[in-house]
């Protein structure tokens, strides 16, 4: 399976598999499955918090045997689901059992991949496990806390520790690497948004919203802001969609020489028709000629900008109105965003509602709207209209 694009999708989709990058040689070879909690491309070094320290380890209690450790909770095939408990619960290869743990299937994993000298696979072995007893811990405790966030792992001999905190970097090392949650976020047709600190929220209100917020941790100067204006399509209880974009900040200042760039998704005309670009007071087609060395791509449906190290890519897209759960001949058009190079900023944090900024407003529905009528599901259509991510 091939790597798609890093991005944010603004409609509703399921990321596909994700290529194992344990370091920049990584073993293409390998697949990074799509539910991994873990970004797949790792910090170098063991997992710190940004400051020095090592992320907050794990610590011995009812769900963890050991301290740093995968949890000593079974693999349960009615949580892992009968595809992955048979790979990676009961595979042959490491004699796995209907009633087997999680720290002693990786160690028996562990001690599979090392025999083979198969030390590149090590993460996402680590990862996938993590991930499915993340799964399992939730289920037991009703509560996402104590879950693994982090992980250092060491190539050469395939040893690592587990942390509950997201690490934020690495220490420099060319044998350690960590992966975290951190930089992971979707959003599906339930509709539910999961952000960057791995929390799950319903997205229900309209108005604007900061999607994403780029800052210098030092100075704390905002290089990237992403503003997004959040509509319903028919009633005001119909489906959430992005209805246009507005990029700001310093490197919007000093890459395109304007305060702000503006996209939108213009309404009641063919979707070929509905993408329009602004850099100064008029707006645009998408797929006029733009003298602009930051401007990668110029269709009728695809804009591409590049600001420093993030590549940005909007498309334009439509969805047919519901009213009352039935069919209308109407379109509302909306936005798709696609955020490429985030995950190589040092230094910056990342708010919005996919970064970690609060989310209460935005998961907030109107009044006289219930989660029944949001949510109607006559139809085979996505009705979110929302964003994914993975930064």
């Amino acid at each position: 399976m091939s790597r798609p694009a890093v991005l944010l999708l603004l409609a509703v989709s399921h990321v596909t598999a994700l290529k194992l990058l344990a370091s920049n040689d990584g073993d293409e070879n390998n697949d990074w499955e799509s539910d991994i909690q873990f970004s797949y491309k790792p910090f170098s070094g063991a997992c710190n918090d940004g400051g020095g320290n090592i992320a907050t380890t794990l610590k011995k209690n009812d769900g963890y045997g050991k301290d740093a450790a995968l949890s000593s909770l079974v693999c349960d095939k009615a949580v892992a689901g009968d595809k992955d408990f048979a790979a990676y619960c009961a595979d042959a290869a490491i004699k796995g059992k209907s009633n087997a743990q999680f720290d002693t299937i990786l160690a028996e994993w562990i001690k599979v991949l090392v025999k083979a000298e198969e030390f590149k696979k090590c993460p996402h072995y680590y990862a996938k496990l993590a991930t499915m007893s993340n799964a399992e811990m939730t289920k037991e405790s009703k509560t996402k806390s104590g879950l693994i966030l982090s992980f250092s792992i060491k190539m050469t001999d395939c040893t690592g520790a587990f942390y509950t905190e997201a690490a934020t970097k690495g220490a420099a090392s060319k044998d350690v690497f960590c992966y975290t949650t951190g930089g992971i976020a979707w959003a599906k047709n339930d509709p539910k948004v999961k952000n960057m600190d791995g929390e799950e929220f319903e997205i229900m209100a309209t108005g604007t919203f900061s999607l994403l917020s780029l800052k210098e941790i030092a100075s704390q100067t905002t290089t990237l802001q992403v503003l997004s204006t959040i509509d319903r399509a028919g009633s005001r209880c119909g489906a959430t969609y992005i209805q246009n974009i507005t990029l700001q900040g310093e490197w919007i200042q000093t890459v395109a020489g304007v305060p702000q760039i503006e996209i939108r998704a213009q309404p009641s005309v063919p979707k070929s028709e509905a993408l329009q670009v602004k850099f100064e007071d008029e707006w645009k087609p998408a797929n006029s000629k733009w003298e602009r060395e930051e401007v990668r791509l110029a269709t009728a449906t695809k804009f591409s900008l590049k600001v420093h190290q993030v590549s940005i890519l909007i498309s334009a897209d439509s969805h047919r109105i519901h009213e009352s759960g039935m069919k209308t001949r109407r379109f509302a058009n909306f936005l798709n965003v696609n955020f490429e190079g985030t995950s190589s900023l040092s230094g910056i944090s990342i708010g919005g509602l996919l970064g970690r900024d609060s989310h209460e407003e935005a998961a907030t529905a109107p009044a006289d709207c219930d989660l029944k009528s949001l949510l109607s599901d006559n139809t085979p259509e996505p009705l979110l209209m929302l964003s994914q991510i993975t930064l």
